[in-house]
């Protein structure tokens, strides 16, 4: 290990993986969880990844699919009308 650790969001950049992807194979990928709760916050060294994902080249890293973005609607929407002629 190389000392330095980062988040699920700097491994799916480095690897061009999800977020989502990363904490599905967090145990594979030999994450360090911080703490002992339910939800311990997980760490992982950019190296052992790489090395893990080399190692196994017959379960290929897939490509990165992003969720479709939904519009964020703050209040009410008005009613929709239909124009009489």
């Amino acid at each position: 290990m190389t000392g330095e650790l980062v988040d699920a969001a700097e491994v799916a950049r480095r690897f061009n993986v999800s977020r989502q992807w990363v904490y599905e194979h967090a145990a594979a990928l030999n994450a360090v969880r911080l703490g002992d709760g339910d939800r311990p916050r997980l760490r992982f060294d950019p190296n052992s990844v790489a090395d893990r994902l080399n190692a196994r080249p017959d379960r290929a890293v897939p490509p990165r699919r992003r969720a479709p973005r939904r519009p964020r609607v703050r209040g009410e929407l008005l009613p929709i009308r239909k124009n009489s002629p």
